[in-house]
């Protein structure tokens, strides 16, 4: 199945990390097909959803946690994948020229993560259907 490539309103530099993870997953052998197009790209669907919805939000961070959260993933790396992909994108950003205080605040932001409510909750498909409503 091909990930529907739809394009979002993200900065250049996020923009382009985007296309490095999407290019990534697809050459990835540790995670299994489905999980680009099922996963990554229905979170991201949903995360924009989310944003369009409360406009003051930073589209850019929300797209920086939806694209480094799982990256760890796409290397072999499930056990803490959440805090090496913010290790990961803490690194690359500042590389890239990411905005300091973006940057502050995508690190405040995945750092609030808490991964067991979003798993229950948060982040499965009918749960967001019934939000967005």
């Amino acid at each position: 199945m091909t990930a529907e490539m739809k394009e979002y309103k993200y900065s250049p530099i996020v923009s382009n990390l985007r296309e490095k993870v999407i290019k990534e997953a697809k050459e990835s052998t540790q995670i299994d097909d489905w999980f680009l197009s099922q996963h990554l790209m229905e979170v991201e669907r949903f995360a924009n959803l989310l944003c369009d919805k409360y406009p003051d939000a930073d589209r850019d961070v929300v797209g920086l946690g939806v694209w480094y959260h799982d990256i760890g993933r796409l290397r072999g790396q499930d056990e803490g994948h959440d805090v090496y992909g913010a290790e990961e994108a803490k690194k690359v950003l500042g590389k890239e020229g990411f905005a300091p205080d973006k940057l502050r605040e995508f690190m405040k932001f995945v750092g609030h993560i808490d991964v067991k409510i979003l798993n229950q909750k948060v982040l499965r498909p009918r749960y967001l259907r019934q939000q967005m409503r």
